[in-house]
């Protein structure tokens, strides 16, 4: 579709573009929300809308090649100015090969976006691209840029399609670490918009280069046929180009007084911010905190410009340790573009950390971060991140992508001063060979990105790369990592044992003892043939459930092998934080549960580098850090039924006693139960509280994230863990169903008491009292009689004993079991809704589904009952096994008491003792549009 502006000047017409412009931002969880950009038209530097004229006026599209100031790369330029290809960007460009001249670069008027031309570029074999000369969109140093644009592409298979933009020095020459790309861009249904931003670091930037490319596909340094792949090209792959805008941007930086981020008290966070922006415009910057719910906690405004400071500092009042995002917006505050739409926009995150690094145990050394993959500039980062965690282990790579044996020896000179800073501190390290460089990767013979297949290739190919390696470490590096799991390895290995022996020894030779560590997959099975010096790095998906965990690690203790969990979260582009972190939470204490060697996670955090060179931690990070600190020197001792979802494991150890509760349900719950004398609970951040009594009872809210107690009483936990009953379920018949009560004595004397059962309430329990005396050890078993009202609902219910006892003190506390009441043969499913009838009024549709899951046919009555309301009741003759029917029962002109009058409704065994009985409330319905 074209656009057209009639009597509007380029600024003008070029407006709704930047509607529809996406900001790009950091790379990180929250920060990667994109929104509406909205700049005035003053901050218009230039505009290319390839409608270029000659000296009288006239379009130069159907006469001309290329649009003034562009050039086709790979290409004579044509340029009488001796100069031009003195200047090293064109000299790059130009000798560029595979930019054959027979690829179209140049106008075309066959698709625009706007007036009569586009930049054109179309493939026949080979490459097609166009820059902007150098010279033609001069800077305002330490100036920031939006480089925006319109785009379509046609029959892109294999080829691809971006846009690049970087700063020139006044020599000419690329500043490689201000490029920034659009990446891969496709558009086949129409024209689409794209942005860049350019942030304005460099003082010695003179001018902005724009590319614009057609490329065809290339082999994937990944694949293992490496220069053996066959890489189809495109033929006939188009690309069009319109109307790009190059504005001027307020500079803006936000961060802490730190570079990683993480503030420990009892310092505070400081946020540093800074907007320069040179047209002299009065804006509003306003900086908002938020946590890891979107609830924003601080807010604070100040106004840049006509003379007003541009740096400052603001310590906010937070709510408490946490993980915050901190977004800083910045608005005109004059005209037309006045408003809510932000002109430029950073985001951070910080997270405030409660003081651990007095605590150093043995046991931290257990919980690692894997920081494999990182660069260099990066890894300076590492000790001050492990000293602000207080974790004492990390894994870090040999290589990276980009070494070559040119670069090999001062990578390692800074990895050996890494290392000796980490272990100096009495950390440990542990050292990966991945990620495979590139340059060994494609070496003839190798051809793989798999440390493992690496390892068993010849010696002679990859040993240039690992001797020196081994021989610099080995002495001090016991751990060597094969990296992430690639492709299932090594599970489908067939002589797996004997690999591994052979990559042992190799190894051996360059370093006197190294523990190889294995990728495997927790739902993989264990191999038994295995050398027993070998260790496992086991990933957990994030789609293995907490609850599961232990489950898969059984076969590993028996007997047990050396493994480590590699705990791997959701994005945070696709799940909530919440739900990331309740993940993360539960499968530390599972995976602790059932006795895992070390707990690992992979880099959470993202590394900014617009600015400075920053960590921008994930919540995930903290999170993991303090949950550390809480396991640490605490084993595993006992956990509670608490019935449904609801979880309470029970450690104990060197820092004291430990409960760890959540309820995996969607909606929170109350838990009201005595733990201790002076139990304090805390979060996973490690906001401490005192635990609020009431009667004699603590008063918790349990939700999806686990909140640890420390300070309970941990004999009466596993008291607590010993009240059992032998089945749980109880059939919703008529009769009194027997049942064997267990307990047994955890302290280490003699308990006197009584039990008295009081609930459920409204049942009937026989004996309802009973008097005991337990030696150290011993056990009670008491049989009891249950039966419940006829009206009873099906469902959970919970059976409560109060105790009182002598041990080493006196209790008096309830002991509680879950209970179910149902019938284990019959499916009963019930919904209501709300219907208009005919004369205007509210009726309520209870719907009842019966499903035979007998192995003979049985008959019921089904009825439903309102108060004050005539019972309905169904025949249901012979439903025959696996049968269901549907019945409905209707109760006319409610809309006066329905939300205060739930329905029962059930069935009834028309020869038995089996009723099962339902309730609906008015929260369960839904209004249907049905007479």
């Amino acid at each position: 579709m074209k656009h057209s502006f009639p009597g509007c000047p380029c600024a003008a017409r070029l407006l709704t573009l930047i509607l529809g412009v996406l900001l790009i931002l950091p790379t990180f969880s929250l920060a990667q929300e994109r929104e509406q950009v909205l700049v005035s038209p003053k901050r218009l530097v230039h505009h290319f809308d390839f409608e270029d004229t000659n000296e009288q006026g006239i379009k130069i599209g159907s006469s001309y090649p290329l649009p003034k100031h562009w050039y086709a790369v790979g290409r004579d330029p044509l340029n009488p100015d001796p100069n031009f290809l003195n200047l090293p960007v064109h000299a790059d460009l130009i000798a560029r090969e595979r930019y054959p001249s027979y690829t179209h670069v140049g106008f075309d008027d066959s698709q625009t976006y706007s007036g009569d031309y586009a930049l054109h570029l179309a493939l026949d074999g080979g490459n097609a691209a166009a820059f902007l000369q150098v010279g033609a969109l001069p800077v305002l140093t330490r100036s920031d840029y939006l480089i925006t644009a319109r785009f379509r592409t046609e029959k892109l298979r294999g080829a691809r399609a971006a846009i690049r933009s970087y700063f020139v020095n006044r020599q000419g020459e690329r500043i490689a670490d201000s490029e920034r790309s659009t990446g891969p861009i496709r558009s086949e249904n129409g024209w689409s918009a794209v942005s860049i931003k350019l942030i304005g670091n460099y003082p010695e930037a003179a001018w902005i280069g724009l590319e614009v490319e057609l490329l065809q596909p290339t082999d994937s340094p990944d694949n293992p046929l490496g220069t053996q792949q066959i890489v189809l090209q495109d033929l006939d792959a188009k690309l069009w180009v319109d109307d790009i805008g190059v504005w001027l941007l307020p500079h803006v930086e936000i961060g802490t007084q730190d570079p990683t981020n993480l503030i420990v008290s009892p310092q505070q966070p400081t946020i540093n911010a800074t907007v320069r922006d040179l047209t002299g415009q009065l804006l509003r910057v306003e900086i908002n905190l938020y946590d890891h719910n979107r609830t924003r906690v601080e807010q604070r405004t100040w106004l840049v410009g006509d003379g007003s400071a541009d740096t400052w500092d603001w310590t906010p009042q937070l709510p408490g340790f946490g993980w915050y995002l901190v977004e800083l917006a910045v608005f005109e505050t004059e005209g037309d573009y006045a408003g809510n739409q932000p002109l430029a926009r950073s985001i951070g995150a910080l997270a405030y950390m409660p003081n651990h690094r007095l605590r150093i145990a043995p046991d931290l050394e257990r919980f690692t971060l894997i920081a494999e993959r990182m660069p260099p500039i990066e890894e300076r980062l590492i000790p001050s991140l492990l000293e602000r965690t207080g974790l004492r282990s990390v894994v870090l790579s040999v290589w990276n992508r980009e070494t070559t044996l040119e670069t090999l020896n001062a990578e390692q000179h800074h990895l050996e001063n890494l290392l000796r800073t980490i272990m100096g501190d009495n950390r440990s390290v542990a050292l990966s060979f991945s990620p495979v460089p590139t340059a060994l990767a494609q070496t003839p013979g190798i051809e793989t990105t798999s440390p493992m297949t690496l390892l068993q290739t010849d010696e002679e190919l990859w040993q240039p790369f690992v001797a020196p390696v081994m021989l610099r470490h080995g002495q001090r590096i016991k751990q060597w990592h094969l990296g992430v799991l690639d492709a299932n390895e090594p599970f489908f290995i067939e002589r797996l044992s004997d690999t591994t022996r052979r990559i042992t020894d190799r190894l051996r030779r360059l370093s006197p003892s190294p523990r190889l560590h294995l990728p495997w997959r927790i739902d993989q099975a264990r191999r038994d043939d295995m050398p027993s010096n070998i260790a496992y790095t086991i990933e957990v998906p994030a789609s293995i459930q907490p609850e599961s965990v232990e489950g898969y690690l059984e076969s590993w203790m028996s007997p047990p092998l050396m493994h480590s969990l590699r705990l791997v979260e959701s994005n945070a582009q696709n799940y909530p934080h919440a739900q990331r972190l309740a993940s993360l939470a539960r499968r530390m204490v599972m995976g602790w549960v059932a006795g895992a060697e070390g707990l690992s996670i992979d880099r959470p955090w993202t590394t900014g580098f617009e600015r400075r060179l920053a960590i921008l931690p994930d919540p995930l990070l903290p999170a993991f850090a303090n949950i550390a600190q809480l396991l640490a020197e605490r084993r595993y001792i006992t956990r509670l039924d608490l019935g449904e979802q609801r979880r309470a494991i029970v450690f104990d150890g060197s820092p004291g006693s430990l409960m760890v509760l959540w309820d995996g349900a969607s909606e929170p719950s109350d838990l009201d139960m005595y733990l201790g004398i002076n139990p304090k609970a805390s979060d996973i951040w490690g906001n401490a509280s005192s635990v609020p009594t009431i009667d004699r009872k603590h008063s918790l809210t349990l939700n999806e994230i686990p909140i640890f107690v420390e300070g309970i009483d941990v004999q009466l936990a596993r008291l607590r863990a010993s009240f059992t009953i032998d089945d749980p379920f109880i059939p919703s018949t008529q009769v009194v169903h027997r049942r064997t009560i267990s307990l047994i004595n955890p302290f280490s004397v003699t308990m006197q008491g009584r039990l008295t059962f009081t609930g459920p309430e409204n049942w009937r329990i026989e004996p309802v009292q009973h008097d005991f005396t337990l030696d150290p050890g011993g056990t009670l078993e008491l049989p009891i009689g249950l039966s419940f009202p006829i009206q009873e609902i099906a469902g959970s219910k919970v059976l409560v004993a109060h105790a009182v006892f002598t041990s080493n003190r006196t209790y008096d506390v309830d002991l509680t079991l879950p209970l179910e009441l149902g019938l284990r043969d019959l499916h009963v499913n019930s919904s209501l809704s709300l219907v208009r009838n005919d004369e205007g009024g509210l009726d309520a549709v209870a719907i009842m589904v019966v499903t035979n899951q007998a192995e003979e046919s049985r008959s019921f009555y089904g009825f439903a009952t309102m108060r004050d309301r005539r019972g309905l009741e169904r025949i249901i003759a012979r439903l025959n096994p696996g049968q269901t029917v549907i019945e409905r029962f209707r109760f006319s002109d409610v809309g006066d008491v329905i939300e205060t009058t739930p329905i029962r409704l059930g069935v009834r065994e028309a020869r038995g003792p089996a009723m099962l009985n339902k309730r609906l409330s008015f929260n369960d319905a839904f209004e249907s549009t049905g007479r």
